[in-house]
């Protein structure tokens, strides 16, 4: 009995205390790896940012490697020929609408009105004009109408189609968007004389947009250009709006650069300096419009030192020269890009590993401390 119960005290009892000993040690363990496991998953991955290296700096033309090049064009009797026409933007209607009021509203009636003051419709047409053709005899009972003038109601309606905010055969639908966009014309046909409203209102037409804001906004830019350049010709407004047109994408900043270069130009020369723009973007920018903002900025800083009678062959000149020599700048911009956008989305694919991680971590912690 004696051996017993020294066995009882000196083995069992201490291995008891013992093993609760250990077990309340790992469970504290336990609840201090899971407490630091959660704290380490509520805080978030870190993401890597990414910085896009500079571009280098545009390569500038001298005076003197324009004249140099135009005395070799001139020795070698090389003749150097610019060509390029700007239809004037139009709108192709369907068939002939049915005679009807452009809107019973009365806000937009008012701006109407205003309109056909500027327009007067006892000049010019604001419905559909033609006449009937009989293509077997006048006798024939087969005749089709013929559309001589689609109307400018017509033609503001169709050109407004894209924007939702009339319909072909219903007229204006959304007549607080049409009166912003009406209004947003006026002031321009009105700096218009007489005979030239009625093409000045169609150019703008041609520049419709995708929304009605974005549209007024477009508007606006070009009313800006109106005091630029002469209002007695046409050319530089359709060759505006037809850059517009065709190229939506890069329109902000070819017009930001023309507004800030073209002042440079005295008013003689405005109209072949927006030529030559439109021109050289066709030839070498297209989808390049930062080098040729940057080499126009670089070239007004030119002008006092150039002969105005060769002003224009100069700029063609300069946009020639500046393309070429800046063709390795473009090429350095393109991997510039191609290596911040391949960082970009290794840093984010790394960034999307992390979280999860984290959240396997997570599962896998509590799945741990519901089985315990």
């Amino acid at each position: 009995m004696k051996t017993f119960t020294h066995f009882e005290e000196n083995i069992v009892f201490r291995f008891s205390r013992g093993f609760w000993r250990v077990i309340v040690i790992f469970a504290i363990g336990a609840l201090c790896a899971g407490t630091i496991g959660l704290i380490w998953s509520l805080i978030p991955p870190s993401k890597q940012q990414v910085v896009k290296q500079e571009y280098p700096k545009i390569t500038p033309v001298q005076l003197s490697d324009i004249e140099s090049y135009i005395r070799k064009l001139e020795a070698s009797k090389t003749e150097q020929v610019t060509s390029g026409t700007t239809a004037e933007p139009s709108n192709e209607p369907a068939q002939a609408p049915v005679s009807r009021e452009f809107s019973s509203d009365p806000v937009l009636k008012r701006v109407y009105d205003s309109l056909q003051q500027l327009i007067p419709p006892v000049k010019y047409s604001y419905q559909p004009r033609g006449h009937w053709d009989f293509p077997y005899g006048y006798y024939s009972t087969y005749k089709k109408w013929v559309e001589d003038d689609p109307g400018l109601n017509h033609t503001i309606i169709n050109s407004w189609s894209v924007l939702k905010i009339s319909v072909k055969d219903s007229g204006i639908v959304n007549y607080p968007e049409a009166v912003k966009l009406l209004r947003s014309y006026l002031p321009v046909v009105r700096k218009f004389s007489n005979s030239k409203r009625v093409a000045i209102l169609y150019t703008m037409l041609a520049i419709t947009s995708k929304t009605p804001d974005s549209t007024v906004m477009l508007v606006n830019n070009f009313k800006k250009f109106v005091s630029v350049f002469d209002t007695a010709k046409m050319e530089p407004y359709y060759d505006l709006a037809g850059f517009i047109y065709k190229n939506p994408k890069d329109s902000p900043e070819f017009l930001s650069m023309l507004d800030s270069t073209i002042n440079h130009f005295k008013p003689k020369f405005r109209t072949r300096a927006l030529s030559a723009m439109v021109n050289n973007y066709r030839n070498y920018f297209n989808n390049n419009i930062l080098l040729e903002k940057e080499l126009t900025k670089s070239f007004v800083t030119l002008i006092p030192s150039i002969d105005t009678a060769k002003l224009i062959n100069y700029l063609d000149t300069y946009y020639k020269l500046g393309y070429n020599s800046n063709q390795e700048r473009s090429e350095q911009i393109a991997r510039i890009d191609g290596d911040f956008d391949n960082a970009q989305f290794l840093a984010q694919t790394n960034y999307e590993l992390q979280k999860e991680k984290k959240n396997l971590a997570i599962l896998i912690l509590l799945k741990f401390l519901l089985e315990k």
